[in-house]
């Protein structure tokens, strides 16, 4: 095993080096850690700050880490909360004349919102709801959206196979 230095390889050996090395590394691994633990903190407290003020990408991104398990602790049913207040775009869903074409929110949202209600991810599944919010999505304009559906249609996978859909 060797050891890099600024000019030179230097072979590792027992004794010195090793003990020097040791002393380098570890509190280099430990502050390397502890860096990104409070940056971490920093950059979840900052997305939901933001996500409460209404912020779509805010929601969205925080949504997502939830739903990764990124930075936080996985957690599908504020995932599924945070995204769909994105997806929202700010439009009251408990609105008894609400309809899922009012949303005015982000199209990735929409995308995600369809999957996890197709999946039962965060919330009971249903692909009333899941092909809904896929549409809302793919009607935003998106190619890759509209892709997207109609592979889930002519598959099966998050929808109901039906190849009419599809085209």
């Amino acid at each position: 095993i060797f050891i890099f230095s600024k000019h030179f390889i230097i072979p590792k050996q027992k004794g010195k080096l090793m003990m020097l090395n040791k002393y380098i590394i570890f509190p280099f691994l430990f502050y390397i850690l502890f860096y990104l633990q409070i940056s971490n903190a920093d950059e979840i407290s900052e997305l939901t700050e933001k996500a409460l003020k209404g912020d779509g990408d805010a929601q969205y991104y925080l949504g997502k880490h939830y739903y990764k398990g990124e930075i936080v602790e996985q957690n599908f049913a504020k995932a599924f909360y945070w995204i769909k207040q994105s997806a929202l775009g700010g439009v009251d869903d408990k609105d008894k004349a609400f309809k899922v074409e009012d949303a005015k929110g982000d199209a990735d949202a929409q995308f995600r919102l369809g999957k996890m209600y197709a999946l039962g991810e965060g919330i009971d599944g249903s692909y009333a709801l899941a092909e809904l919010w896929l549409e809302k999505s793919a009607n935003s304009g998106s190619t890759d959206k509209q892709y997207d559906l109609a592979e889930y249609y002519i598959s099966g996978e998050y929808l109901p196979k039906d190849d009419s859909k599809a085209f």
